[in-house]
C-alpha cells in the first residue's frame, strides 16, 4: 500500500480522472438505453464456504444467468475497497465494460456499467459471441460465457496524479474488483474465470466510449460446463477480419 496526500486526492477528483459520463440524462440524450440494477437474494453461504468452493472454469455452458445475479455481482464488487490512494475508499481508477452473451432480463449486447447510477449502459445490441470468443486470445470459454466483463482504465490521466505509481495502482484496483467478482460468481453458484486478451483489439470493440483507455482485467461470468466439445470457432484473423472496428458503436 502507498499514500497520498489530501491535496493529491483533490486534484484527482477535480481532474475527473473517472471520466464518467456526466450524467443518466446525458446518456439517454445520446440515444443510450439505461438497465438499472435489480436487487435480488444474497447467498447465505459463508465466505470460508465460498472460497473453497471458488476456482476458474475451463468450460462455461453457453446458457444463460439471471440479470438479478448479474446486479448482485456487479454491485458487491464495486462497493468501497480499504486503499488509501482511493477518494473515499470507492473504486475510482477503472471503467467496467461488459458483452453481454446470456443474461435473463438484459439484451445482448456491449455495455458500459455507470457505478455512480448501479445502472448498465446499452452501448452496442447484438450477438457478439464470436467477437467475445476472438478478443480473448481466440478462446471459445469467452464465447461461451454469459458475461465477459473487462476492466479499463485511462492511464495516461491516473499517471498524471499517480506517476509510475498510477499502473501499480489501476491494476490492483482491477484485481481486487475482479477477485470480488469472482467470489460474487461462486456465492451465487454460478462459475467465473480470468482471462487474457488482446488489449488494442478490446478498445477498438468499445469505441469511441472506450477511446484513450486500457485495459487491465478480464473475468468471465456464467454457467460451468462439463462437456469438453468446443460451441464456437474463434479462430483469430486480425488482418483480414475487421470485426472489431465498430465505428459505429454509440
Amino acid at each position: 500500500m502507498f499514500s497520498i496526500g489530501a491535496r493529491m486526492q483533490k486534484k484527482f477528483l477535480n481532474e475527473k480522472v473517472r471520466n464518467f459520463p456526466a450524467s443518466n440524462k446525458s446518456l439517454s440524450e445520446k440515444g443510450y438505453r439505461n438497465f438499472a440494477l435489480i436487487e435480488g437474494k444474497l447467498s447465505s453461504d459463508s465466505i470460508d464456504d465460498v472460497i473453497l468452493r471458488r476456482g476458474s472454469a475451463r468450460r462455461f455452458d453457453d446458457l444463460s444467468i439471471d440479470f438479478e445475479d448479474l446486479s448482485i455481482m456487479l454491485h458487491s464488487a464495486t462497493r468501497v475497497i480499504p486503499a488509501d490512494f482511493l477518494p473515499s475508499g470507492l473504486p475510482a481508477l477503472n471503467e467496467i465494460y461488459l458483452i453481454v452473451n446470456a443474461v435473463d432480463g438484459l439484451r445482448a449486447g456491449s455495455y458500459f456499467f455507470d457505478r455512480r447510477q448501479d445502472t448498465l449502459v446499452l452501448l452496442k445490441e447484438g450477438n457478439f459471441r464470436r467477437e467475445a470468443g476472438v478478443l480473448g486470445l481466440g478462446q471459445e470459454l469467452a464465447a461461451d460465457a454469459s458475461v465477459n466483463v473487462y476492466f479499463l482504465s485511462n492511464l495516461e490521466k491516473v499517471q498524471s496524479v499517480f506517476g509510475n505509481r498510477g499502473y501499480r495502482a489501476a491494476q490492483l484496483e482491477a484485481g481486487i474488483m475482479g477477485g470480488k467478482l469472482y467470489l460474487g460468481a461462486y456465492s451465487q453458484r454460478l462459475a467465473a474465470s480470468g482471462l487474457t486478451f488482446y488489449d488494442d483489439e478490446v478498445i477498438s470493440f468499445f469505441e469511441p466510449h472506450a477511446n484513450g483507455k486500457e485495459v487491465m482485467f478480464l473475468v468471465l461470468l456464467g454457467r460451468r460446463k462439463n462437456s469438453r466439445s468446443p460451441s464456437w470457432n474463434c479462430t483469430l484473423k486480425l488482418n483480414s477480419s475487421p470485426f472489431y472496428q465498430f465505428g459505429d458503436q454509440v
